[in-house]
């Protein structure tokens, strides 16, 4: 989360401009924590987490492709190999091929078309479904580190924690997710991370 708050302040200084939507919902946010709803250390990170979720979300371009600007197909291509495969071992070089561009090249027209380069937009993939499976599987988190790709428990460790600025035990146990509903489903679930 620390990530988030540098990420934001560095591309957009301590004072931003935001939608009404966006101030209605972080306003929101601080009602509830002024209300008392941060009633366990749990809790107020929870809040705090999708404060600054709401924030990166409307300033800083995670991935997401300008609604003006439709992929190109051989980026369509690329994003859809990857698509619900997380442990896959898809490269930035096996993405670039499945495009039918030089890695080089690629790397240009994907950052260019998604905002974040094929490595991060991989990353972000896994540690997505990361979240999402310590969310709903009670499975050791060795195991979900290797169903997301990561044969060394350690080094996913310390991704995830670089990814969401917590450990993936404390994450489990932690509840950052209560209280995000995800559209259409109704369930529970982590705030999409960047």
């Amino acid at each position: 989360m620390l990530r988030v708050w540098r990420e934001v302040i560095a591309a957009h200084g301590p004072v931003v401009t935001l939608p009404e939507a966006a101030v209605e919902r972080l306003a929101g946010l601080c009602l509830s924590a002024l209300q008392g709803e941060a009633v366990s250390p749990a809790r107020a990170s929870a809040l705090a987490y999708a404060a600054a979720m709401g924030l990166a979300e409307e300033l800083l371009p995670w991935g997401e492709a300008p609604a003006d600007s439709p992929r190109p197909a051989a980026i369509e291509r690329a994003v859809s190999l990857c698509a619900g495969q997380p442990a896959e071992r898809i490269d930035v070089a096996r993405m670039a091929r499945a495009a039918g561009y030089s890695r080089y090249h690629f790397s240009r027209v994907f950052a260019a078309h998604e905002g974040t380069t094929p490595a991060r937009y991989l990353l972000r993939l896994r540690m997505e479904e990361a979240a999402r499976l310590l969310r709903v599987d009670e499975a050791p988190v060795k195991v979900i580190a290797q169903r997301c790709g990561f044969d060394d428990a350690n080094y996913f460790a310390k991704v995830f924690r670089r990814f969401y600025g917590i450990g993936p035990r404390d994450f489990r146990r932690s509840g950052m997710y209560a209280g995000v509903v995800r559209a259409g489903r109704g369930e529970a679930g982590p705030p999409p991370p960047a």
